[in-house]
């Protein structure tokens, strides 16, 4: 799309500043350089700024807006620096992002080959950078980069650790700690963890207590392991860091946990009281996030109450979670007190606060509670806004049997008269996919798994808020001096789309035709259809509807060709009925009332399922009543699907083959599902779906006999089943002559017809033919027919008379 703009310049005369290629200069800056420009969400997926929009420069002031709920938007201008004879050039760009969020202009290293942030500023500004072409061009060019500042490693995993005191406290577990910091920088250098929370409780002797001064040594050495290793996190303080309340002691922390030790990083949002209670930005799982830190024994101070509503209040766009360090009972009840006061004068005030995470009481659970104030069982429904509180603790977790607490010669780990203080390095795991937020519980110290059994391992569904992310670029400039910066008396800046842009995106949007899924489709066609009325309303719609019809486009998701099912063998189709099947667990019945998962039958006998109120986990399958002998043809299996999702599902088959038994989910390696890290997968899913590979991994050997039975998991529905089969046997591929056949037949016909019709029409009617004397031309020489001229014919003694000739049809010649 992008081209350059040199035509325009014979009509450039009248105008202030001076056009470049993609880009507007400023009057009298005579060492501008030329550049292109170009946006989207992935560098190697990117559109040219549109012609329209590059000819109306100077003709307005909204500015070219980019936008993306999907990824982090940007503009990239390319500037050619091939003829700078000087080491420096000086960019400047006016832009200006979503309200409180950081916008940054960032320069391409062609050393380090990775983005530098020249400067950020919030909200909106101007930025002005000089750049060292030894650093940032290469082959005549330099790329610089408008984009929110969004701080996302691409990663949805979040690592929370809790009450780790007792590893600063007993020096045989240090060890522990740091092997916990170092997994957590192996999985950060990997991509696989996108942050780390600490609930409180960094340390576990109180400031007055002579321990204390060695335990926070260590909890500055242990921290500095992920300051090293740039890994984002947060962390707050607890009562054992600063005394019982109301003592409020923060000598020690105020000694290493200040803002100083976090304020140069991206994540880091901003801060009251120098870090007693601080917020972090970032996005993770493509959900963009506020983490705010609030401090043991302060929750209710004024300062702290004002401070957090002022900081909620300015990014009603981003998902809250309240990480704070006394809050939430083990045994489902608060603290009451600061506690309640927390809820009532901030959390309860904003419904962007989608979590609170807590520690202090050991053991874990979670609870759901409404904007009245009731808190529900986790499995309760409530009407409008709901917060999910949930708090776990480690710290008494011991592996070693009681005898070794008491018997050791050293035995050390007790608090008073209470022994165990182990805590064996559990840490949790949080994974953000779609609106599933799924918890897990472990140990990377002794590879221990969930101690407190189905209280460390769940999945909740939270409203977050939709991700909105836009960058508008007023002017970028590019020169070898400070002359290369804005002037003010430049006339306009770069309009993304006016009226005549918009017109033609939707004149190339009716050209595209349907061939892609429902879901896309109709985006693009309500994006369309916006579009269109915005060009009967004022031209201030018109970029928001050039950018929406532009993405809509850019997300049309091609229809994939399935397999043909009728040339596959069907080996079983599972029975819809509910009697069919039953409960993997609990009342095996499924129609019964303690069934953990309600069946429901549709008027087209398809079969959907919805997890109960009454289901003890948030896994309860339904599992097939019998098994099904498969002899698979040519080694191959398949299932066919036809499964309609509201949330997440799973499949789960049994395969027994001889003496063994294999289980494995198939949502990964299903075609429509392979991207998909958890239980998910929205909308339809029809079609035949190749599992060989799938039973192979197994290790099901696919060249003999076995038994499969398979179970069906909604998370938590509903989930509407209307066919569900086993097919078998080689799909063929490439040319068969089978295939063909049809065609072979008619095309016989029709040659056939043809000749029947030439036959006709060259035989001559019979006729009564009066009696004369026919003549007959004499035979032409030899000689004279080699000898005719091209185009002639041969000489005749007479001409050929038919007395009853067919007369010539025109329209015939030439067939």
């Amino acid at each position: 799309m992008m081209k350059r703009l040199s035509a325009y310049l014979l009509c450039a005369a009248f105008l202030a500043g001076i056009l470049a290629v993609g880009g507007i200069l400023p009057v009298g800056a005579e060492d501008a350089l030329p550049y292109t420009a170009a946006y989207g969400t992935d560098l190697n997926d990117l559109t040219d700024f549109s012609e329209a929009a590059l000819s109306s420069l100077q003709l307005g002031s909204k500015g070219v807006t980019t936008g993306s709920s999907d990824g982090i938007p940007f503009e990239l201008f390319t500037v050619d620096v091939s003829g700078v004879n000087g080491s420096d050039v000086t960019l400047t760009l006016d832009a200006a992002t979503v309200e409180n969020e950081r916008l940054a202009l960032k320069v391409y290293n062609v050393k380090t080959e990775a983005w530098d942030t020249v400067k950020t500023v919030t909200t909106s500004g101007q930025i002005v950078a000089s750049v060292s072409l030894s650093d940032y061009a290469k082959d005549g060019k330099l790329q610089a980069m408008a984009t929110p500042d969004y701080v996302d490693n691409g990663s949805n995993r979040i690592l929370w650790s809790t009450d780790p005191q007792h590893y600063a406290k007993f020096s045989d577990l240090h060890a522990t700690y740091e092997g916990i910091h170092n997994y957590m920088v192996s999985e950060y250098q990997q991509g696989n963890i996108a942050y780390v929370v600490t609930t409180g409780d960094i340390i576990d002797d109180m400031p007055t207590l002579s321990g204390a001064k060695s335990q926070w040594i260590t909890a500055d050495k242990m921290y500095k392991i992920l300051d090293d290793a740039k890994v984002p996190y947060g962390i707050v303080t607890g009562n054992h860091d600063t005394g019982n309340y109301p003592a409020a002691d923060y000598r020690y922390y105020l000694q290493y946990f200040t803002a100083d030790r976090y304020e140069d990083n991206p994540w880091y949002g901003g801060t009251e009281d120098n870090n007693k209670n601080h917020y972090d930005l970032l996005t993770i799982g493509n959900v963009d996030f506020l983490f705010m830190y609030i401090g043991y024994g302060i929750e209710d101070a004024t300062d702290t109450i004002d401070w957090a509503n002022k900081v909620l209040d300015a990014y009603p766009h981003r998902n809250a979670v309240i990480c704070t360090h006394q809050y939430l009972k083990s045994r489902r009840s608060d603290w009451g007190g600061r506690a309640q006061i927390m809820f009532e004068t901030i959390i309860k005030e904003h419904e962007n606060v989608m979590m609170v995470w807590c520690g202090h009481d050991d053991g874990a659970t979670r609870v759901i509670r409404n904007m009245d104030g009731d808190r529900l069982n986790s499995l309760d429904e409530a009407d409008g806004h709901v917060v999910h509180e949930i708090l776990c603790d480690y710290q008494f977790i011991q592996l070693e049997s009681e005898e070794y607490y008491e018997d050791a010669p050293d035995p050390g780990h007790y608090i008073g008269s209470v022994f165990g203080c182990n805590g064996e390095g559990y840490i949790r795991s949080i994974d953000i996919v779609g609106n599933s937020v799924s918890m897990d519980t472990f140990s990377p110290i002794t590879g221990g798994v969930r101690p407190y059994g189905d209280r460390d391992h769940f999945t909740i569904d939270v409203d977050f808020i939709p991700a909105h992310r836009e960058i508008t670029v007023k002017r970028f400039a590019a020169g070898t001096s400070a002359a290369g910066s804005f002037d003010e008396k430049a006339a306009g800046t770069i309009v993304y789309a006016n009226r005549a842009a918009l017109q033609q995106l939707i004149s190339e949007a009716d050209a595209i035709t349907n061939s892609y899924t429902a879901d896309s489709w109709n985006a693009f066609v309500a994006a369309k259809n916006a579009a269109n009325n915005a060009l009967k309303g004022d031209d201030a719609d018109m970029g928001d509807a050039y950018r929406e019809l532009s993405n809509a486009i850019g997300r049309l998701a091609p229809i994939e060709e399935k397999m043909d099912r009728t040339k596959l063998e069907t080996v079983y189709t599972f029975d819809l009925a509910p009697e069919s099947w039953q409960n993997s667990e609990g009342n095996k019945k499924l129609t019964s009332k303690a069934s953990f998962m309600i069946p429901t039958v549709g008027d087209d006998g398809s079969l959907t399922i919805e997890k109960s109120v009454r289901a003890l986990n948030d896994y309860p399958q339904i599992t097939y009543g019998e098994t099904v002998e498969v002899i698979p043809k040519d080694g191959k299996c398949y299932l066919y699907l036809d499964v309609h999702s509201e949330n997440g599902w799973s499949l789960y088959p049994t395969v027994y083959q001889d003496v063994n038994m294999y289980q494995r989910r198939l949502n990964y390696v299903l075609e429509d599902l392979k991207d998909v890290t958890w239980d998910a997968g929205y909308g339809d899913f029809v079609g035949v779906y190749d599992i060989t590979d799938a039973l192979t991994d197994m290790g099901v050997d696919m060249s003999q006999p076995f038994l499969i039975s398979l179970a069906v998991n909604a998370v938590p529905g509903p989930l509407t089943i209307r066919e569900i089969s086993i097919l078998t046997g080689a799909y063929p591929t490439g040319f068969a002559i089978t295939d063909w056949l049809p065609w072979i037949a008619l095309g016989a016909v029709v040659l056939i017809a043809v000749v029947v019709l030439v036959l006709v029409l060259r035989k001559k009617p019979k006729t009564t033919k009066p009696a004369v004397t026919e003549t007959t031309p004499a035979e032409i020489p030899v000689d004279d027919a080699e000898n005719a001229a091209p185009g002639e014919s041969a000489p005749e003694e007479g001409p050929a008379v038919d007395p009853d000739p067919v007369q010539e049809n025109p329209d015939d010649k030439g067939e």
